[in-house]
């Protein structure tokens, strides 16, 4: 059975002011559902039994509600149907019409049904009120996604609950409408906490100060993305901060957080407050830093487990066995042409390889797996050519069986083989830095040769 989620926003739409009190009932039938004692399973069992044997309609929600989460939904639709013949305008059938609405895509066929459902479901009290501004939201980023502007702005000037009100900055701010995207995260910003965002939408905006208030408190929180250090230092810049800017562009150059783009102004700062003598010594000495303490913090995240064999064909028809590589360190990255932080990752990936094209002891390895098509080889071939990538690419497809053996939960999966054979280093995503991308891979295989 699937874990429960946290609640969502049909509790509230259900519950009201209850909320709170359902939250613990809720997290009761949580613990129940994600058991494996026969015990528990029978407990969840007999509430369920006695959830619709009674004749209290919160009861039935609840019911339903697990059965749905649990993804048995032909219970979940017999309990639905059973309870609006027993309550016709109660909490079930308003479910049914909410999901009506919910699952309409057209904007002005879901307007219509959002007027009818409000006239005969009005709010019961301002605790329900985010469901209906959730509902809101979905017509204003419908309409925005349809190009009816005013009309999704209509709706997003009614939106009062802060939550949706910051999904709807994000909404505004990736459709480029920057200005009313920085109205609504003013008023959410500090109950969400969503300060990075914020951040970025001010300093889109060229609101410079309210936009350094917000990232200190992103940057104090956590400093581990690039895009923290991108946005505090071209803050800084734009506010004339010389000094912490030069500051900050130096602590990320040291955490490999730096991209071109931020060393390259560095280095005119460094000349505007100190003068041009001195600039390659004080970048060879951040370097310098930043080598140091990747070199330390990779010597403590080191395994030693045997990597499982497995052998593909790749896109020239060759036959690659992991376990004839023996004797080389390879590095292994799993990807598909459907992953942006995979393709993200390739400038820095294609920099690393080329570091040892010339040393026959390394291998990479470019495994394209989970791919949605029987036979992807075209795709990928044209892929690889139109982005000048000279990856060796073995094609995991159908079972996905390489992808299986070495456990992958999610791509971009790399990890490095030592020459017996064994996975020293494994690591999933990307760090949104090509610079630490490529320092880390090679520094990985340097430390194996």
């Amino acid at each position: 059975m699937k874990k429960l989620p946290s609640l969502c926003v049909l509790t509230f739409l259900f519950f009201g002011a209850r909320a709170q009190n359902m939250d613990s009932i809720y997290q009761v039938y949580a613990k129940l559902v994600s058991s494996s004692q026969e015990n528990d399973k029978a407990e969840l069992k007999m509430r369920l039994e006695n959830d619709i044997k009674s004749e209290n309609e919160t009861n039935w929600m609840i019911a339903w509600f697990v059965y749905f989460q649990m993804r048995n939904t032909a219970k979940a639709d017999s309990i639905l149907q059973a309870g609006k013949q027993k309550w016709p305008d109660g909490q079930l059938a308003k479910q049914e019409q909410f999901n009506f609405v919910n699952d309409e895509k057209d904007p002005f066929k879901k307007d219509a049904m959002y007027h009818i459902f409000l006239k005969r479901f009005p709010p019961p009290s301002k605790d329900a009120i985010a469901t209906y501004d959730d509902m809101r939201g979905q017509l204003a980023v419908g309409y925005l996604k349809s190009g009816y502007v005013a009309k999704a702005f209509l709706y997003t000037d009614s939106i009062k609950t802060l939550n949706v009100q910051r999904w709807m900055a994000r909404e505004l701010f990736s459709k480029d409408h920057c200005k009313e995207a920085a109205v609504l995260m003013d008023k959410s910003v500090d109950s969400t906490r969503e300060y990075q965002m914020a951040a970025m939408i001010f300093h889109e905006n060229m609101e410079y100060t309210k936009a350094l208030r917000c990232i200190e408190i992103a940057y104090k929180d956590n400093h581990t993305q690039p895009i923290t250090y991108t946005i505090y230092f071209s803050t800084l810049k734009h506010l004339g901060k010389d000094q912490q800017a030069m500051d900050i562009a130096a602590e990320a150059t040291k955490t490999g957080l730096a991209d071109k783009k931020m060393k390259a102004e560095l280095k005119e700062l460094y000349e505007k407050l100190k003068g041009r003598e001195g600039y390659d010594a004080y970048a060879a000495e951040l370097n310098k830093a930043f080598l140091l303490q990747l070199t330390a913090h990779l010597q403590t995240t080191q395994i030693n487990e045997p990597a499982p064999d497995f052998t593909l064909k790749n896109l020239e028809g060759k036959q690659i066995t992991l376990s004839e590589l023996k004797g080389k360190v390879v590095v292994i990255d799993f990807w598909a042409t459907w992953c942006g932080p995979c393709i993200s990752s390739f400038p820095a990936m294609k920099e690393a390889m080329l570091r040892f094209e010339k040393d026959e002891d390394v291998k990479f390895l470019f495994v394209d797996t989970w791919e949605r098509e029987a036979d992807p080889s075209e795709k990928v071939k044209k892929f690889l050519t139109d982005n000048h990538y000279p990856f060796d690419v073995p094609l995991d497809i159908k079972a996905y069986k390489a992808a299986g053996a070495f456990d992958v939960k999610g791509i971009p999966a790399k990890f490095v083989i030592d020459k017996t054979g064994n996975i020293r280093f494994r690591f999933t995503g990307y760090s949104g830095s090509d610079y630490t991308t490529t320092e880390e891979v090679s520094a990985m295989v340097t430390m194996l040769k």
